[in-house]
């Protein structure tokens, strides 16, 4: 789907704390620009994408400088550095070609040709292709990391710049090279496994005023006693498909540009 910014758009993205920058004070999209995302994508409050004007399904407090997917998901807390690489699509290897004219009938290149000789062209095979990754919270990607498709980055995890992953990561494993291969977990597995416990991740970052931050093992289990009683950080989901309001024509609800929560 491909919304082209008004201002009221602008600013109903901005009430919704779904940001493109990462100052307030800047503004780094305009009117007239266009931004891109699949028509079920949702994203959380107080999410950032800072690089590009693709929309991905991003969790709270999570913020990319790199140009994110359409599809992607990426959890809660993330941090993204820049270049971030998915490679798309992949070119089959048990065929007799791995060229384009295998399976992509409308790639320019080959339906130009197709269309100069008059001549049909139906032998084109199925491609079918991995799914984007899944980054999961509190995840670090360092700059001009490469995900390739079909994996997943475990809770905590660390990718260091310059990464080429071609496996899944386990939660809270810091992972470098070419391929990428475990370099050490963050901490001792006893706490791994406290920290996974509490999920800490489902709840807003200013509950956490008055615990042990620098001590891990005890901050999960500060998290595990309180229980009940830390209540789950649950905003309302942004369907970014109500972009569609302020597009030429439509008409603009009563009270779409109210700031959620304000009075």
């Amino acid at each position: 789907m491909k919304i082209n910014l008004t201002e009221a758009a602008i600013t109903w993205l901005r009430d919704r704390r779904v940001f493109f920058e990462n100052k307030l004070e800047v503004r780094r999209l305009r009117p007239g620009q266009i931004i891109h995302f699949k028509d079920d994508t949702e994203v959380e409050p107080h999410t950032g994408f800072l690089s590009g004007n693709a929309l991905c399904e991003m969790g709270a407090f999570s913020y990319s400088w790199s140009h994110l997917p359409p599809g992607l998901r990426v959890g809660r807390y993330c941090s993204i550095a820049s270049d971030l690489s998915i490679p798309r699509p992949r070119h089959p290897l048990d065929r007799v070609s791995t060229s384009s004219f295998m399976y992509d009938r409308n790639f320019s290149i080959i339906r130009s040709h197709v269309e100069d000789t008059g001549k049909p062209f139906h032998n084109a095979q199925p491609n079918p292709q991995k799914a984007l990754p899944v980054i999961g919270n509190d995840v670090w990607i360092g700059a001009g990391c490469t995900l390739m498709p079909g994996i997943a980055i475990g809770d905590g995890a660390v990718i260091a710049a310059g990464a080429v992953v071609t496996r899944s990561v386990e939660p809270y494993t810091i992972v470098g090279g070419n391929p990428a291969k475990p370099i050490r977990l963050r901490f001792p597995v006893p706490v791994v496994a406290r920290l996974m416990a509490s999920k800490w991740w489902r709840y807003s970052f200013t509950d956490f005023a008055d615990l042990p931050l620098s001590d891990p093992e005890a901050f999960a289990e500060r998290i595990l006693a309180l229980g009940d009683t830390l209540q789950p950080y649950e905003p309302e989901r942004i369907r970014l498909r109500d972009l569609q309001q302020f597009q030429e024509g439509a008409a603009l609800p009563a009270g779409a540009l109210h700031v959620p929560g304000a009075a």
